[in-house]
């Protein structure tokens, strides 16, 4: 069920970076996005199996739904940072 929420995440994210990024930062920008996602898949093993190893599943989901709960509350106050752009349209007659 995660991949097919992440699945339309990874597909609509890389134009919201272009569009909040300015034009000196957008191949840093998308470099550290397509570096997380094998980062982040890393990670989620060796979280998973630290938590097998000491814990139980249960205790590791609790655990992480903490650990995001600062996160979840300053998404919050994170403002519109969507900006338009003017593109030149041609009327087609």
């Amino acid at each position: 069920l995660s991949g097919v929420g992440e699945a339309s995440f990874q597909a609509i994210a890389p134009a919201f970076l272009d569009d909040c990024s300015s034009a000196n930062n957008k191949g840093a920008v998308l470099a550290i996005f397509y570096c997380a996602i094998p980062v982040g898949t890393a990670m989620g093993y060796i979280y998973g199996g630290y938590m097998e190893k000491y814990a139980s599943w249960r205790q590791g989901f609790v655990y992480l739904a903490l650990a995001m709960m600062p996160f979840t509350v300053a998404s919050l106050f994170v403002g519109n940072t969507l900006k338009r752009h003017d593109f030149d349209r041609v009327d087609s007659e």
